[in-house]
Parts: structure tokens; sequence; C-alpha cells
């Protein structure tokens, strides 16, 4: 292989960016009918059983015993501009069908408890990108066809299980309380390479290469979640308190790279390799803090949420050899929610939404191998409630787009395995622009 045929070979190596939900955004898939109709803007309303994920103390004001969020369909794609030598994007996408939420709840009284699981990360991903690029002869080297490449397999998810409960203080203040357990499991097998073809009078001559890499990363956690809500006529006030806290962590990750040259190449360079790692290093998380607002007027309800969430100081953890961050820093993220319903009928109702998905992503060209995104999303939602054979049903949808910055520093890691400059420097540390939008309908039923 001419090594400067490798060089001139621009390519996104490993693309682990979560498709749907993801780690660089809080407001991942948004649960329970009314809730996601208003944008998420519910922590002052809070008056089904979803709240126990957004205000526990609002169960106290609810008369729903059963919920379930049945089906929901989800599509995403992610692109990412010049990403081939051709200066061709690569777009990413992803569809799926997931169940939301399920709760139950009892009253005793001034008390309220409830039960509930959530999947709050789904995602399924199966990427293969191929671009052919015909190279004339120039100079001493014939005429070469590229085949330059990227596969994604990827599976990510997040369940809670909780249970809940709820004191009425007073006929118009209430304070709550959820306990969720978490279960994490994000696995990816992800590549890219080249494989070239040379034309020569003696027949086609082929080199190439291909990096590959497989994560799993499994998270048990707990997450305590407290909630307060008064009333007063057509006020209402909300207020929630809530922090992940990781309790065990298993990450493993298997590197696979092999060269093929058609020129010899130095002693020191590395042209097969495989190795694998393990770490259990913890994962910090930022306290949530969000505070709400609502009012109705008679058949108009308007709501409104900030969620903060605070920033995340990490120390700085890698797997040794591979160097690929367990560990990153977590910036700071205010996002909001506004959320409006119309009650055309006891039974009837439109709601819309508009929020924002902010990145906690902290872009740091220090850190070698990193790999970020920091695309702040903002977003538009719609539902519709009415009666179907005596219970409620709603239908609707909600659609994020944005635009930023994404690192992809870890390719670097490979040059550092094999020994040679595989993937040229952009210019800018290693970041790319790219957009992203995603679009989820959702069908939900009340009992």
């Amino acid at each position: 292989m001419n090594i400067s045929v490798i060089t001139h070979f621009i390519l996104l190596l490993l693309m682990s960016n979560h498709v749907v939900a993801d780690e660089y955004h809080y407001v991942n898939l948004l649960s329970g009918a009314k809730a996601t109709g208003l944008g998420g803007a519910f922590t002052a309303v809070a008056d089904d059983l979803t709240a126990m994920l957004y205000n526990p103390a609002g169960l106290s004001f609810s008369d729903t015993t059963t919920i379930a969020s049945i089906n929901m369909l989800s599509w995403e794609q992610t692109s990412f501009n010049e990403v081939f030598s051709d200066n061709s994007d690569f777009e990413r996408e992803s569809f799926m069908v997931v169940p939301s939420f399920f709760a139950f709840r009892y009253k005793e009284k001034q008390w309220d408890f409830g039960v509930s699981f959530a999947i709050t990360d789904f995602a399924k991903e199966r990427t293969s990108i191929d671009v052919i690029i015909n190279v004339p002869p120039h100079d001493s080297m014939p005429a070469q066809t590229n085949n330059e490449f990227i596969y994604i397999d990827l599976d990510n998810s997040a369940y809670k299980f909780g249970a809940s409960t709820a004191y009425l203080y007073q006929s118009n203040l209430s304070f709550g309380a959820s306990l969720y357990f978490q279960y994490k499991e994000f696995t990816t097998v992800q590549g890219s390479g080249i494989a070239i073809t040379q034309q020569t009078p003696n027949g086609n001559l082929e080199a190439g290469f291909n990096a590959s890499r497989r994560i799993t990363d499994q998270q048990i956690s707990v997450q305590p979640v407290l909630g307060v809500l008064w009333h007063q006529d057509s006020l209402s006030l909300g207020g929630k308190l809530s922090q992940e806290i990781l309790i065990n962590r298993d990450y493993q990750v298997t590197a696979s790279i092999f060269l093929s040259s058609l020129t010899s190449l130095p002693a020191d360079v590395n042209p097969v390799t495989r190795i694998t790692e393990v770490n259990h290093q913890r994962q910090q998380f930022p306290l949530e803090i969000s505070l709400s607002a609502s009012y109705q007027f008679k058949d108009f309800l308007l709501s409104a949420d900030l969620n903060y969430f605070t920033q995340v100081a990490a120390s700085h953890a890698a797997v040794e050899i591979i160097g690929t961050p367990v560990t990153r820093t977590l910036n700071e993220v205010l996002n909001w929610s506004v959320g409006f319903e119309y009650q055309f009928s006891k039974n009837t109702a439109l709601r819309l939404g508009l929020f924002t998905d902010n990145s906690n992503g902290d872009i740091d060209t220090e850190i070698n191998y990193q790999r970020v995104e920091d695309i702040d999303l903002l977003g538009f939602s719609s539902s519709i409630e009415t009666d179907f054979i005596g219970n409620k049903v709603t239908f609707g949808f909600y659609y994020k787009q944005g635009r930023g910055d994404v690192r992809y520093a870890d390719i670097r890691s490979v040059e550092a395995i094999v020994g040679l400059p595989l993937y040229p420097d952009n210019g800018n540390h290693d970041i790319a622009h790219a957009k992203k939008k995603s679009l989820v309908l959702f069908l939900s039923l009340n009992f």
C-alpha cells in the first residue's frame, strides 16, 4: 500500500453518538400523553401517573389509577458534513417501535402510593455506507479505485422501575418522592476503513485497512426524586429535585485493526492489532432542579417549565491502551418548555408544546481521543386526546432538530496503535459540523 494514498483519506471513525436518546442530551424520550403533548412542561400540572417521573407530589391531585403509553414510532437522522474524501456527507438513520411508560396507583386517605416502569432511552441502528472514488493515473501512480466505508451496529436502552408516594399536607399543597432503579446498556460495533484496488498491466493489486471497535457499557443506578406542588384557584406552582447516582458500571472495549500495504512497512508499524480492555470507573451525573408554573383560563391551560442541570467536573479517566475516555465533564444546561392545552369538551383536548434539548457536551481540545457532541435541539410537540370505548386515548408526535459541532478525535488512538498517520488532520482539532433531527409518534391509553 502506498502510504500517501491513505493520508489523503478523510473519514470519521466510529461515530458513537447515541441515536434517538443519547448521553449528550437530557430531554430524550418524553413520557406520558399529557406531558408529551405539552412538550414536557408538566411539573406544575402533574395530574396523571407520569407525575411519578415529573413531580411525584402530583399524585395527590390525580384521579388516574392506571396509565400506559403503548407504542412509540421513533425515527432519527444525524448528518455529518464532508466526511468522505470526495467531500460527500455521512448520514445515520434509525427507526423503531418502543413502549414508553406503565404505572399503577393506590390511594389511602392523605397518602398516595404508586409503582411505575419507564423506558427512557431506546435505540437500534444498522448503518453501512460505501463511497466509491475513482482516482485517475498520475505521475508514476496507476489508476485506482478507492472504496471508503463506515459501518455501525448499535443498541442502546435504559429502563427505570420505581416506587412513589405523595402526602397531601393541605388541600392545596402536596409533597412527594420517588425512588427509581435504572439499568442502562449500550452496545455498539463500529468501524471504518478503505479498500484500494490499483489497476496495473499485470492485474489488480489490493490494499487498505479496517479499524473497528466494539463497546459494551452496562450501568446500574438509583435516582431519588423529590417534588412539591401547590394549587391556588387557577394557578399551580411546582418544583422538583432529582439526581442519578451510579452504583455499578461494566465498560469493555475491544479494538481490531488490520492494515495491508503494497509496499514494505517500517519495522515499528503494527499491521494487525486486537486489544480488549475493561474499566469500572463511574461517571458522575448532575443535580436536576425544575421549577414550573401553570394557569387555567376556563378551557385553556398554559404551562411552563425551567429545567436546570448542574455542571459536573468529572475526573478524566480512559482505558489505558486504546485511550478511549470513559468519563467526561458535563456542562451546566438550562432547558425550557412551554405547553398549551385547549379543552374542546370534557373528553377531547388539543395540546401543543415548544421545548429545548440543549447539549451538555464540553469540547476540550486538550483531551486526547475525545468524542463529544455539542448540538442544541429545539422541539415542537402536538397531540389530540379523545374518548374511545370509555377510555382516554391520545395520539401525538414531537419533532426535534438542531445544528452544532462534533469532535471525533478518537481516530487518533488508531494512529497511535498502528504507528502511521492514517487520518489527516482537518485543521480544526478533529471537529466537524453536524445536524440532527428526530420524529416520535406516540399512542397513549389511560384506564
